[in-house]
């Protein structure tokens, strides 16, 4: 995922699937070290298979995605 995104131009997103139990412990690890390396922020966002989502949320998780496009 890190070298499709380091190929890429800076209108593409990457995704990295962390386990829910490890999110936590290895968030502060993930933003230095993988921010600092692509020279990008590092926007977190949960997300289940089994989440309903409704408009306004849709809005906001589109907002958020386009910010880190930025």
């Amino acid at each position: 995922m890190l070298a499709v995104h380091l190929s890429s131009s800076n209108s593409s997103l990457s995704r990295i699937i962390v386990l829910k139990s490890l999110f936590p412990t290895n968030y502060q690890s993930l933003r230095y070290k993988l921010g600092g390396l692509i020279n990008r922020r590092i926007f977190p966002f949960a997300c289940r298979r089994d989440m309903n989502f409704k408009d306004q949320q849709v809005n906001q998780i589109f907002e958020r995605f386009t910010h880190g496009l930025r």
